[in-house]
């Protein structure tokens, strides 16, 4: 095809573009959260005698950071993500996929960062472990991740204080608006378009598809910008005045370093189990819960 053809594409997607633009509402529900509410780190714990335990855990990459309050709790600890049984799916409690490759290489920069965490690594469950797959049996899943998985542990409740510590440089809270939205978990009452034009300087995380689903839905041109491990998206949420998310890993992240977040949650309440009630956070839920809950839209 020929640069004018290309052009000329360009120019009837834009034109399409702004068509759709002109036909969605634009206002800002709930508005920005507090920038002046933010706790931007969590303080490093002091390693106990017990920080030689060993965690095990064949569950997803929200599940593995939701972990971590609970081994901060217990002192820290050595860290091996393993593979789910031989056909144990996630019906079972466990993962939608196995951690082994991508996802592992993915989150293990971000948990070596952790001063609880002597070290981490992938292989299968090792004898005295700690193994937590299975938080999600009745009666332990009843609250958030964090608290499931401490209550299976017999911890009772631990802290939800930010719980990610991250090596960053820059000023905290100064750079661009962080947008993420994994396929999953979508609420139409969420106002994306309304977010999208007032934060044009924004940056979107995620895969291209997901990118490209993104800027398909907001009917707008949204930056992307490509991230390596878990750890890149740590730093650029480190950087961002907030983010913007559904329910998936760049939330979790956000919530464990603490910072200021407006969250898509899908309005089917029997999955509203990625919650963390910070005053820096905002949520659009379903209509059940507006004005119901302190913060909720």
């Amino acid at each position: 095809m020929t640069p004018a053809a290309l052009a000329g594409l360009e120019k009837a997607r834009k034109a399409r573009m702004e068509a759709r633009q002109a036909l969605l509402p634009v206002e800002i529900v709930p508005p920005p959260p507090f920038i002046d509410q933010v706790k931007a780190m969590s303080t490093p714990v002091t390693v106990t005698s017990n920080s030689e335990r060993t965690f095990a855990i064949a569950g997803d990459i929200g599940d593995c950071i939701a972990m971590l309050p609970s081994i901060r709790h217990m002192g820290g600890g050595h860290v091996v993500i393993t593979p789910p049984p031989s056909g144990v799916g996630t019906g079972q409690g466990f993962c939608r996929e196995s951690m082994q490759g991508t996802r592992y290489e993915s989150i293990k920069p971000l948990l070596e960062c952790q001063p609880y965490i002597h070290s981490v690594s992938w292989g299968k469950l090792p004898a005295g472990a700690i193994d937590v797959s299975h938080f999600r049996t009745p009666p332990h899943f009843q609250e958030n991740i964090i608290q499931c998985i401490a209550r299976y542990l017999k911890l009772g409740r631990v802290s939800e204080e930010p719980w990610l510590t991250v090596p960053f440089d820059g000023e905290v809270g100064k750079g661009p608006v962080v947008f993420s939205r994994s396929p999953r978990y979508h609420n139409p009452r969420m106002p994306l378009p309304g977010y999208a034009a007032e934060f044009r300087d924004a940056l979107f995380i995620g895969s291209p598809d997901e990118h490209k689903a993104f800027e398909k839905y907001v009917c707008r041109d949204v930056i992307y910008q490509p991230t390596k491990n878990l750890l890149e998206v740590a730093k650029l949420m480190m950087a961002a005045r907030f983010v913007i998310c559904n329910q998936s890993c760049p939330a979790w992240v956000a919530m464990g370093l603490g910072r200021p977040f407006v969250l898509e949650v899908c309005p089917d309440a029997s999955i509203q189990n990625s919650i963390v009630v910070r005053e820096n956070g905002r949520w659009v839920g379903n209509e059940n819960q507006v004005g119901v809950k302190k913060n909720w839209f």
